[in-house]
C-alpha cells in the first residue's frame, strides 16, 4: 500500500473513529495522564486519536524500514546485474573477464561459471535490449559486412584480424602500420597490395622492407605487387626482392620472362647475372638469357663453371651441327 493512501485512510479513519466517539460519549469524564512528570488531563477521544495516532507513526517507521530494506535488496540486485552484464561484454569483447564483485551470493556464482566459458558472438540473433551489448553486436556486424567497427577491437578478439583488412583497405597509414609492424602475414601481404595499387609504397617504406627481415611469401607480393602498380625499380631494389623470395629456378625463368618485357637487354643480362652469382637456382635463367640473345661464347663460357647445366650445354651442342630446337623445350 502506498504511504499516501495509508496516510488518507488513517486521517479518513481517525475522523470518523474519534467522531462517532465522541457522538456516543459527549459527557465523558476526561482523563488525567502524567507523562515524563507532566499532568496532562483530557477528553477520552483526545487520548484514543493521540493512542492512534502513535501506533499510525510506529507503522510509518516499519513501513519505512522495509521501504528501505527492498530499496537495498534492489539496489544490489541491480548492481550485479550491471556488472555481470559488463563481465559478459567484456568475455566477449576481450576474451577475458574482469574481476567484478558481486553483493549477491546467485550473481557471484552465475559470475564463476561463465568464467568457464569461451563467449562468442551469435549476429544472427534478436537484439537483447541491453544497449551496451547490441552496440558490441552492431559492430561486429558492421566489420562483417567489409565495414570499420565504431568499438575499438582488441587484437585478442576473432573479430579483430576481419576489422584489420577493412580498414587496410580504406586507411593508408593503418597499412603502413601494418606492414611495419608485428603482425599476421596475411594481414601485411593485404597491406603491400594495397599501398602498392593507391601508389603509397613510397622509397622509404621499400627501403625498410628490405632491411627487415621478411618472408619470402612476403618478399615475392612486395615484387609482383610493384611491378604489377608499374612502379620503376632500381635494380638493386628488384635484387634484394629477388633474392628474398626464396624461388627455385623454375620461379626464376618466370621471373625472367616479365624482366625481359620491362629491362633493356643489357639490364636484363646483368641483372641475372649478379642473381647467378649469389643464388645457384638463378643460373638456369641466366644461362637461358644468354642462349635467348644468341651470346653463345658467353654461354659457353659460364657453363665451362657450371658443368651441371647438362641440358643447355645439349642445345648448344646441337645448334652447333645444325639442330635447331625450341630454346623453351631445354629448361
Amino acid at each position: 500500500m502506498k504511504v499516501k493512501y495509508y496516510f488518507a485512510f488513517f486521517i479518513v479513519f481517525i475522523i470518523i473513529f474519534c467522531g462517532g466517539f465522541y457522538a456516543l460519549n459527549p459527557v465523558s469524564s476526561n482523563i488525567t495522564l502524567s507523562i515524563f512528570g507532566h499532568t496532562i488531563t483530557q477528553h477520552p477521544v483526545i487520548w484514543i486519536a493521540f493512542s492512534l495516532s502513535v501506533f499510525f507513526l510506529f507503522t510509518l517507521l516499519f513501513f519505512a524500514g522495509n521501504w528501505l530494506s527492498n530499496f537495498a535488496n534492489s539496489y544490489r540486485n541491480d548492481k550485479d546485474f550491471d556488472d555481470l552484464l559488463n563481465q559478459i561484454y567484456t568475455q566477449a569483447l576481450y576474451k577475458k573477464a574482469e574481476h567484478f564483485h558481486f553483493k549477491t551470493k546467485h550473481y557471484q556464482t552465475l559470475s564463476q561459471i561463465l568464467k568457464r566459458f569461451d563467449l562468442q558472438a551469435k549476429l544472427d540473433t534478436q537484439p537483447s535490449s541491453y544497449a551496451k551489448i547490441d552496440a558490441l553486436f552492431n559492430a561486429f556486424t558492421e566489420v562483417q559486412k567489409g565495414g570499420i567497427s565504431s568499438i575499438k577491437i582488441p587484437e585478442e578478439n576473432e573479430f579483430w584480424n576481419l576489422n584489420a583488412k577493412n580498414t587496410i583497405r580504406s586507411d593508408y597509414k593503418f597499412a603502413q602500420k601494418i606492414l611495419e609492424g608485428e603482425y599476421d602475414e596475411s594481414l601485411k601481404i593485404l597491406a603491400i597490395q594495397e599501398l602498392a595499387k593507391n601508389n603509397h609504397l613510397g622509397e622509404k617504406t621499400l627501403h625498410k622492407f628490405l632491411i627487415s627481415s621478411s618472408t619470402p611469401l612476403l618478399a615475392r607480393t612486395m615484387l609482383d605487387s610493384l611491378l604489377e602498380a608499374g612502379y620503376k625499380l632500381p635494380q638493386e631494389d628488384i635484387k634484394a626482392l629477388l633474392l628474398s623470395s626464396n624461388l627455385s629456378n623454375k620461379d626464376y625463368l618466370k621471373k625472367l620472362q616479365i624482366f625481359k618485357t620491362l629491362l633493356s637487354p643489357d639490364e636484363c643480362i646483368a641483372l641475372f647475372e649478379n642473381l647467378s652469382i649469389q643464388d645457384k637456382e638463378a643460373r638456369e635463367a641466366y644461362v637461358f638469357l644468354l642462349l635467348d640473345f644468341s651470346m653463345m661464347e658467353k654461354a659457353q663460357e659460364f657453363l665451362r663453371d657450371n658443368e651441371d647445366l647438362i641440358l643447355a650445354q645439349v642445345f648448344i651442342d646441337l645448334k652447333k651441327i645444325g639442330k635447331n630446337y625450341s630454346l623453351e623445350k631445354f629448361f
